[in-house]
């Protein structure tokens, strides 16, 4: 008896939902054209009203969604225009982020007319004036032209009439005259280096031109990237034309110390050919001093063995007929004679060993 009664209350579920479902049907059906009705227009009564009459429904009808966007892109693009009479009159840069939001709001409604135009427009100016005062101070404190040229240009375009932003534009151009005159003085490091190294054996040491831009170069006071490092390229070079220019064509040692000294002071330069003979004369001038020295001291002893070789080691720096080691030819007399006194000792013992007792 118990599934007999599940069956007819299943039964009768079923056609109480039927009979729900064809009421509902009914109602839509109702509502339908008068949705229709009110979204062929944009009267705000009419479409609260038609949506009034849409409460407990509990169907989701497609022109219900419609009806309620477009009851709110109505409503937002009266609250937009509002908002946009008042902060129109008033400075953008005071109301930036507000008038953004506003410009945000009408997009996302597809809403445009004079006042939004008017808002875009504001904005898009706000955007590059704020551009143009970062590019400004940035140009002037990295001391950068492109940047400066740029920002300069646009604020000429600009009505920017603050006393802040008329002081920055000023600076700015101050900095671009004072950055004219640093790349002249660029061009003269730069071109104080092309003649005066010591490259090749009969070339003429010129540190003093260089040590001229430098010394401008220091008293202007160098500020960009490039001022910096052309002005310690030619620091460099004019340190070490000076110590090659009392080094060359000596044997002091204090004076290729100070070679040593300036090579040894910054290695990136290490690949230029000035630099790459001046290593080369180091190494020559140290290889020559060792020769020399232990020459003078094997003079002193007679020390044959060292002096044949070193005399060799002279041979191969090409030390013979060189007016700064005279030693060279010294030892080598005193070597020839050596061999000639020990030549002779050696026959004479050879005829008292061969004489009779």
């Amino acid at each position: 008896r118990n599934l007999a009664v599940e069956k007819v209350v299943i039964y009768l579920q079923a056609i109480y939902r039927g009979y729900l479902a064809r009421k509902l049907r009914i109602k839509l059906l109702k509502l339908r054209p008068i949705l229709q009705d009110a979204l062929k227009g944009r009267d705000i009564p009419k479409i609260e009203a038609a949506l009034s009459k849409c409460d407990g429904v509990g169907f989701p009808m497609l022109e219900i969604g419609k009806l309620k966007r477009l009851k709110y892109v109505i409503e937002e693009e009266k609250r937009v225009q509002e908002k946009l009479r008042v902060l129109l009159t008033k400075d953008p840069e005071d109301v930036f982020d507000e008038l953004e939001a506003q410009i945000a709001s009408a997009e996302d409604i597809k809403f445009m007319n004079n006042l939004v135009e008017e808002g875009r427009k504001k904005l898009d100016e706000i955007k590059v004036r704020r551009k143009t005062r970062s590019w400004l101070d940035q140009g002037i404190k990295e001391h950068l032209r492109d940047k400066l040229t740029w920002a300069v240009e646009s604020f000429e375009k600009l009505k920017m009439e603050k006393p802040a932003d008329k002081k920055l534009y000023q600076d700015a151009r101050d900095e671009l005259v004072r950055l004219d005159k640093e790349e002249k003085i660029i061009e003269e490091l730069d071109s104080s280096l092309k003649t005066g190294g010591f490259v090749e054996p009969n070339d003429t040491i010129d540190y003093k031109t260089a040590a001229a831009a430098v010394s401008k170069a220091e008293s202007f006071v160098m500020l960009t990237e490039a001022g910096i490092a052309s002005l310690k390229r030619c620091t460099y070079f004019r340190d070490l034309r000076e110590a090659m220019s009392s080094a060359e064509g000596t044997k002091d040692k204090a004076a290729w110390n100070k070679v040593e000294e300036c090579l040894q002071s910054d290695s990136e330069y290490n690949e230029e050919p000035e630099v790459r003979t001046a290593i080369g004369e180091l190494a020559k001038q140290r290889s020559e001093s060792d020769v020399d020295e232990k020459l003078q001291e094997a003079y002193k002893k007679y020390d044959q063995d060292t002096l044949a070789y070193q005399l060799q080691q002279a041979k191969n720096f090409n030390m013979f007929g060189n007016a700064l080691y005279p030693i060279v030819e010294k030892a080598q007399e005193r070597l020839d004679r050596i061999i000639e006194a020990r030549s002779k000792l050696d026959e004479a013992r050879k005829r008292v060993e061969q004489s009779p007792v």
